[in-house]
């Protein structure tokens, strides 16, 4: 099953030409802008299939909701039909709240903006590809043949989305797995119809067992020697241009990168002596928040949206890194998220600056302690807020 071809079939020029009357659409590429939402989407999808717990949701929801959607064989003809749009558009709304839940907001908005084409447009357009997804996915297809048939697009994915799109979605969307995640095959290259020639090796000179022994020897003494005057080389200059081999300057703590595991950074950071770095004194734990947080959780009666300010989870001002008193509160929310299966959670990180890259840093590594603790990384979204301080926020995604 060739997806994009698939979908191609459906969402045709015809369908283009009509969405575009429609909803009298001047301005922007709308052709761009269903591309961008179903290369987005399918993301999401794919990005679900990296633990089995989630393919067995992302599985049952598409079934769930498959019983209810019945797109007509002509989809260009729903424009049509007043009473097909307003249901298509409240179930595709449904679809993209349960299936890729934190994803509406800033997919509007990042697809809205690549295509120059208005947010009203972009939804209805999301919501009518939630219901083509749906329907593609629900025909015929057990949990395995759906996790095979998206990753084998894992590759053709990346390469179809447009590098300037790709540049936006994945740190707008938490999408950095998307990336990595799946190692890349070794591929055969054989030249077709090209005889193979057989390489004649020259003849080696008899290597008597007393010669290759002193050979090896030597190469062996040669090496350590070698190695000693490298690290004795290094050593010198290290030492001719620190004055001594303390490693971090007395003044500054190095800035870890959200790569760099979590526990390094609060082992760097965990004062000993009160520097002038350290602006801002880590709020204590606080009872009282976390509880507030759990109380929430537990209420089955209460709707998912919910977002708390945790103020005990604290950065080093201007930096990415984690004060160490932090870290067991995230552990507690980690103990919570193994405990209630279903939860997922959106980290928003700010900055002084409001510079997204960074506050992208800041928010993964809050989301690192999160999966060292155990928790999938697909249950967790982690995204930049713009200006703020140096505690993040926590959005209850589903309970």
């Amino acid at each position: 099953m060739n997806l994009f071809e698939s979908f191609d079939e459906i969402v045709n020029d015809e369908f283009i030409e009509k969405f575009k009357s429609y909803t009298s659409t001047t301005h922007g590429d709308l052709n761009v802008t269903v591309k961008g939402i179903f290369y987005t989407l399918l993301a999401g999808m794919l990005r679900k299939t990296y633990s089995d717990m989630s393919a067995n949701m992302l599985y049952n929801q598409i079934q769930e909701n498959a019983k209810r959607i019945d797109l007509p064989e002509n989809l260009a003809s729903i424009f049509s039909q007043p009473s097909v749009i307003s249901k298509i558009e409240a179930d595709g709304s449904k679809i993209i709240s349960q299936v890729f839940p934190a994803y509406k907001s800033p997919l509007l908005s990042m697809v809205s903006t690549y295509s120059g084409v208005s947010k009203s447009t972009t939804s209805l357009g999301a919501n009518i590809i939630a219901n083509v997804l749906v329907v593609m996915f629900s025909k015929d297809m057990d949990k395995d043949q759906m996790v095979k048939i998206l990753r084998e697009h894992h590759e053709p994915l990346i390469k179809a989305i447009p590098e300037s799109l790709l540049e936006k979605m994945i740190p707008s969307l938490g999408l950095h797995e998307l990336l990595g995640s799946k190692p890349t095959p070794i591929k055969k290259v054989e030249t077709p119809n090209t005889p193979k020639v057989k390489e004649e090796t020259p003849a080696k000179a008899p290597v008597y067992p007393e010669m290759q022994k002193e050979s090896s020897g030597a190469g062996i003494w040669i090496g350590i020697l070698l190695g000693i005057l490298i690290l004795g080389g290094g050593a010198y200059w290290y030492y001719t241009q620190n004055g001594g081999f303390n490693f971090f300057s007395k003044k500054e703590v190095p800035v870890e990168s959200v790569e760099t595991p979590v526990e390094e950074e609060i082992a760097i950071e965990e004062p000993k002596v009160e520097t002038t770095e350290m602006k801002v004194t880590p709020s204590p734990i606080t009872e009282s928040e976390f509880s507030a947080f759990k109380k929430y959780i537990l209420n089955k009666s209460e709707a998912a949206g919910k977002e708390f300010e945790f103020k005990s989870i604290n950065f080093v001002t201007d930096s990415v890194t984690l004060h160490s008193t932090s870290v067991a509160v995230i552990d507690s929310i980690a103990t919570l998220m193994k405990e209630n299966s279903r939860l997922q959670v959106k980290i928003t990180a700010f900055s002084a600056s409001g510079d997204t890259p960074f506050n992208n840093k800041r928010a993964f590594a809050v989301k690192r302690v999160l999966t060292k603790n155990g928790i999938p990384a697909v249950r967790i979204d982690a995204v930049s807020g713009g200006k703020g301080g140096d505690s993040p926020k926590i959005k209850v995604i589903t309970k």
